[in-house]
């Protein structure tokens, strides 16, 4: 494991409470290499962070991991400052959260808040990436929560949390900023199952679960917990029954089988990334090879746009290389605050979306009655 991270860490609880086991199974892997959407995502995080303290970041420029800052991430800072509606706060400062385990779980929370006239305690987590990330009963967040109010010797009793994700990129009905609100005494209960799960996560004989969880999961290549469950899905594809005569039989089998899928995915993500290591250490591995990839076409760093239209002008006088104005988007104008909201409903709209299945999950309804 990272020196960097906790060992029972916040952003990866949900994982710990579905599978203990996963954190030693993990230790004995070698490191996963960074992605390029997981080095974009830290950049975004970086800039998300600068705007935040007030700083401005020019596009183009180079975050601290050398990637280079887009028109997206900064978009993306917009909405992070804005959800931070001005508030006083502490940001990315270290808590310990020792009701989840006593030395192992601490982390560091994007931002939080706390104005004791109205008892609020507001955490901020802040995500780049397109994956929907459920802002109710947030592990992460919640386990955050818990550091911070022990840190500040606030009772349970005394506090209404709300716990946001930010994620500007996602394209979803419930929008880029998702608060949970809830009373500190009703994550108890979910503090209690962390806790245990730390405890066994650390103990002499954790045990591994499939699950959604695997998708992400470092150990997902050396477990052999997944590996069986891949091993049944293989089994099931080929005998499954295709007299399916009510929608329970069909309800029923499509959302194994989407559960299923999911875990193969889980599988194959981490043999692609096994494999590529392999191969790239000069390994060969039956069936696949590396060959190189086709990217963007990009003007070198130095062409000027006004060298390259004089050169058009000159071979092609009624062309030109310069990009006409365009309008903006309209979720661009309020976000980066050309155009108020209120403004904007006289020009743009939003056509309904076109009704797609999703799972029908316990999470909906929980949200309801926890109201």
């Amino acid at each position: 494991m990272s020196i960097d991270h906790a060992v029972i860490a916040p952003s990866s609880l949900d994982r710990t409470v579905a599978c203990n086991g996963w954190i030693k199974q993990a230790s004995l892997m070698p490191p996963e290499a960074p992605t390029e959407e997981s080095l974009e995502g830290e950049a975004a995080h970086w800039v998300a962070l600068q705007m935040a303290m007030g700083y401005t970041v020019g596009l183009g420029s180079k975050a601290p991991n050398g990637v280079l800052v887009t028109d997206e991430m900064i978009d993306g800072g917009h909405v992070y400052v804005d959800a931070l509606e001005g508030l006083p706060g502490k940001m990315e400062e270290r808590v310990e959260i020792k009701r989840i385990h006593e030395t192992e779980c601490w982390g560091t929370p994007d931002r939080f808040t706390w104005t004791p006239a109205t008892k609020r305690l507001r955490v901020f987590d802040y995500k780049f990436g397109f994956e929907y990330i459920e802002v109710f009963e947030n592990w992460q967040l919640l386990a955050y929560a818990a550091g911070i109010m022990d840190a500040l010797g606030l009772h349970d009793q005394d506090v209404i949390l709300e716990l946001v994700i930010v994620q500007p990129r996602l394209s979803h009905r419930d929008g880029p900023v998702r608060m949970w609100p809830v009373s500190a005494t009703k994550i108890r209960a979910m503090v209690n199952i962390a806790h245990s799960a730390a405890a066994e996560a650390l103990g002499p004989n954790p045990t591994t679960k499939s699950g959604t969880h695997c998708l992400h999961c470092p150990a997902r290549v050396n477990c052999i917990t997944l590996q069986k469950t891949i091993s049944g899905i293989m089994d099931f594809a080929g005998h499954a029954d295709p007299m399916l005569s009510t929608p329970g039989d069909v309800g029923r089998e499509l959302r194994m089988v989407t559960e299923m899928r999911n875990r193969l995915k889980a599988r194959q993500t981490g043999l692609e990334a096994q494999a590529e290591a392999m191969l790239r250490a000069g390994k060969l591995v039956p069936f696949f090879m590396l060959e190189p990839g086709q990217s963007r076409l990009k003007w070198f760093e130095d062409v000027k746009p006004q060298e390259i239209e004089a050169l058009v002008k000159a071979l092609n006088p009624n062309k030109t290389a310069l990009k006409p104005p365009t309008l903006i988007t309209p979720t661009q104008a309020i976000k980066g605050k050309v155009l108020d909201a209120a403004v904007m409903d006289a020009y743009a709209s939003r056509p309904p979306g076109a009704m797609k299945m999703v799972p029908d999950t316990t999470t909906k309804a929980a949200k309801v009655f926890s109201k």
